[in-house]
């Protein structure tokens, strides 16, 4: 399981972590491989251990991307698309979202592909990566910003009681 923690900061295979930590990672992995076997692709469902470290990585990669976004406006003194709207300025015209909107489908529109069922099912067994429907779905239903953005009900798929994370949020 997570194949990266077992590597010591020179490289070298070693067990480094207190027993502690290693459990408490264990115990929100285990999320994250629930939530990913619940997908499915066709009539079969995600490996949600197969794929655990690039579900970790594709998450944690959101969160952190999305806290660099919002730390560069604000040391830039960047105004975003929604104060413009509300003072009646418009960056886009004919866009009606706002920046926060924008960064996610930013986000999203990078897993855009088209593939034939029997890749898809191939990749289920052989892919270390979840299908690229899933690696937007998963990432983006674990963050609350993203929720709140687009107003997801909660409870709701987008917006779930339970939600996965590894890492503590970035400080913005």
């Amino acid at each position: 399981m997570v194949s990266g923690r077992y590597f010591d900061g020179y490289g070298n295979l070693n067990n480094w972590w207190q027993k502690g930590s290693a459990r408490s990672f264990d115990e929100r992995a285990q999320c994250f491989i629930d939530q990913y076997t619940q997908y499915r692709i066709g009539n079969k469902h995600i490996n949600g251990l197969l794929t655990l470290d690039e579900n970790i990585a594709d998450n944690g990669g959101l969160r952190i991307a999305y806290a660099a976004y919002k730390r560069y406006l604000k040391r830039h003194h960047l105004l975003s698309i929604t104060y413009l709207k509300h003072h009646q300025q418009q960056l886009l015209p004919g866009v009606n979202l706002t920046d926060e909107q924008l960064f996610f489908i930013g986000f999203a529109q990078t897993w855009c592909t088209k593939t034939t069922p029997e890749m898809a099912n191939a990749a289920l067994v052989t892919d270390t990566h979840a299908h690229p429907k899933y690696r937007v779905i998963g990432s983006l239903s674990n963050m609350p910003e993203f929720s709140k953005a687009f107003k997801c009900p909660k409870g709701s798929p987008m917006n779930p009681e339970k939600r996965c994370q590894i890492w503590l949020d970035v400080k913005r």
